[in-house]
């Protein structure tokens, strides 16, 4: 019946429906997609569905949902801002840091922001690497994260 009623006028009430009823089949990509139609719009069910877009989504694709930020302190140490911009609260969020050592060899580190950060907050930490001199010395990525209760 919605699938007839998405044919006819497609809304987010009708997207968000069919996206629960495809996540309950266990169809993540048809779930996933009919919820990306719905969060298109700003209403509550707008607002459900990017939620749980993002509840399905993050602990596979945590890039996808979260930002960091990088900044050195006075002594060129690397400083790592984890912001998460959604709507559901994370946690044990990894971070992938790869860096030119002293010798020019690439290298990798990783480490983890352990606790909770809710939605529309941000926690930094220093990585104890460093001194850098460039901002193209490093790069840093989103690894790992899990959806809090």
């Amino acid at each position: 019946d919605l699938e007839a009623s998405v044919a006819l006028l497609p809304t987010p009430d009708a997207y968000y429906g069919l996206g629960r009823l495809a996540e309950r089949r266990g169809d993540r990509a048809r779930a996933l997609e009919h919820y990306s139609l719905a969060a298109q719009s700003q209403s509550e069910t707008g607002q459900a569905a990017r939620d749980a877009a993002v509840r399905l989504d993050l602990p596979q694709n945590p890039g996808n949902y979260l930002q960091v930020r990088t900044t050195l302190d006075n002594a060129g140490q690397l400083l790592v801002e984890v912001g998460n911009p959604t709507g559901v609260p994370v946690a044990d969020v990894g971070i992938a840091i790869r860096y030119v050592d002293g010798q020019g060899a690439i290298r990798q580190v990783n480490r983890s922001f352990s606790g909770r950060i809710g939605p529309n907050e941000a926690r930094r930490a220093a990585t104890g690497l460093g001194p850098f001199t460039r901002p193209d010395a490093y790069q840093v990525t989103i690894a790992s994260a899990r959806l809090a209760q």
